[in-house]
Order: C-alpha cells, then structure tokens, then sequence
C-alpha cells in the first residue's frame, strides 16, 4: 500500500495516492502502534502528500504529532525526526508563516549537516529550503548564496537530470529574475524546461513548474507569445494533476491573467482584455473550491 502510494505521489497523482497512504497509515497505526519507526515514517510521508494537495490543517495536524512522537521515541538527531523537523517547516511555509518556519529549517539544517554529512540529498533539500524561505522574506542576497550552494551541490552529487537538481535550477531562475536578472534567469529557466521534458513523464508536476517559472521570465522579457505558450502548457498539466484551487494551478492562472493584460496594453484591439477576462473568471471559480 505504502509503495503504491509513493509511486502515485512520484507520478504526480495525488488524489490517487491519499487511500493508499491513508490505508497504509491506519494499518501501521493498529498492528504496530504509533511510535513504531514505521508509523512514524507513514506519518511523515501523508504530511508531504498533503502538503502537495495543499491541505495544510491537516499536514500541520500531523506534523506536530509527528515530530512530537519522533523527538522522544528517536531522539533530536535521528534522520527521520529531522526530516518531521523540516516538514513541520514546510507546512508553515505553504502557510506563509515564514518566521514561524525559520528555526525549524535552521534547525533540520544544522542537524542534517551534522548527521548525514553536507552533500546528501535531504541536506541539499534544507539549504534550498532556506534559500526559497529567506526569498520570500526579501533577502535576496543570501537567497542566492543558499540556492547556489543548493544547486552547485545538486549538481555535483546528482547529476544535472535528477529531480532536486531540476528544482534547484527552476528556482534560482525565478530568483535571478526577481533579482532583475533576466538573462541568466532565462538560460536557467530554457534549460528546465528541456530537461523536464525529457525526464518526466507528460503530466508530471515538476514539468508545468519549470514551465511555468520560464513563463515568468519570458513575460518579463516581453515575448507574449513565447510566455503564452508556456503557461499554457503549464496549466494542461495543472488541470489534469491538482485541484482547481491548488496554490501552483492558482499562480499559473495569475500569470495568464497578467500575461494577457500586458499583452493588451502592448497590442490592443487584439481580444487579449478578453483572454484576461476569460482567466479571470477561471481563476474566480477556482478561488470557490
């Protein structure tokens, strides 16, 4: 059950993987107990699933409890109560509680260095954690220093078509360009979005979030039909994998929406406003979900 479950939720197939991971989770719970390792890591595992389904109450819910439970059955240092440690910081994130998320990533870092050593994957999985936390709260300088060591790593350790790898690329690309970087962030963003397709299957989430950051940066560098193109690509693979409310699928039409605006000002009397209007009205039932 577990295993069906992972190789749904590596495919992109959420909704699909939840009975599993749930069914496996209440199994482990009442033949093993709740502090068994392996409870414990089921437990971890549906906090992630959640999380990608953007239920945060519930992951949050579950992430206490495991964390909690993994402290005092493993101790501070075990790997699995460092990776409860990170995920109850993922969760505050997804909430954009990123001062609440804070000293958990710092904490799951310094532990992770110390305990697996710096260039394991689940190591490189918290320097890029920080690096995207410390984006949103502005510091882009030591974003960048966190996400290049992310990715200088990533690549080194695990190859340029590892999934980590990919991300790590993804988003130093969405940073670059925030940074006003727009070329470096476009080489970065052309090469996720190729190697992703390449990669991962058709309908696979990491394919439309590569093409949905170069989307980004294509619209900053005001190629309307290159973005477009993207995003729509992007949002073909968000509609056949999450729900219509999921924060990715929420962006992407933001993105078209603001997209076609831009558009509309450069070109008007083309339908772009329509287009817009059209996306909006998508993005309003979306919001309904």
């Amino acid at each position: 059950l577990y295993n069906m479950g992972g190789l749904l939720r590596a495919l992109s197939r959420f909704d699909d993987a939840l009975p599993y991971y749930r069914e496996a989770l209440d199994t482990r719970r009442r033949l093993l107990g709740n502090e068994h390792p392996m409870t414990l890591l089921s437990i971890n595992s549906m906090v992630l699933l959640l999380r990608d389904l953007a239920r945060y109450d519930e992951a949050a819910a579950l992430a206490e409890e495991a964390l909690a439970t993994n402290r005092r059955v493993l101790g501070d240092a075990h790997p699995q109560t460092l990776l409860a440690i990170n995920n109850i910081g993922n969760v505050l994130f997804k909430q954009g509680k990123y001062a609440a998320a804070e000293p958990y990533y710092r904490e799951a870092l310094a532990g992770r260095r110390r305990v697996l050593g710096e260039e394991h994957p689940q190591t490189l999985t918290s320097i890029y954690n920080l690096g995207l936390l410390k984006q949103e709260q502005g510091d882009l300088q030591e974003a960048e220093r966190f996400q290049r060591e992310a990715l200088d790593v990533s690549r080194r350790t695990l190859g340029d078509d590892h999934r980590d790898t990919l991300i790590s690329i993804s988003r130093l690309g969405a940073l670059l360009r925030q940074m006003g970087r727009i070329e470096e962030a476009g080489r970065l963003g052309a090469e996720a979005v190729s190697t992703t397709r390449r990669v991962f299957p058709e309908n696979h989430i990491e394919r439309a979030d590569a093409l949905r950051q170069y989307a980004r940066t294509l619209l900053a560098k005001r190629d309307f039909v290159a973005a477009e193109t993207h995003a729509l690509a992007a949002a073909k693979i968000y509609a056949a994998i999450v729900a219509p409310g999921h924060d990715r699928r929420v962006d992407n039409d933001q993105l078209l929406i603001e997209l076609y605006d831009a558009w509309h000002r450069a070109e008007p009397g083309r339908g772009h406003d329509a287009r817009a209007a059209e996306w909006r009205g998508k993005q309003a039932v979306a919001m309904r979900h």
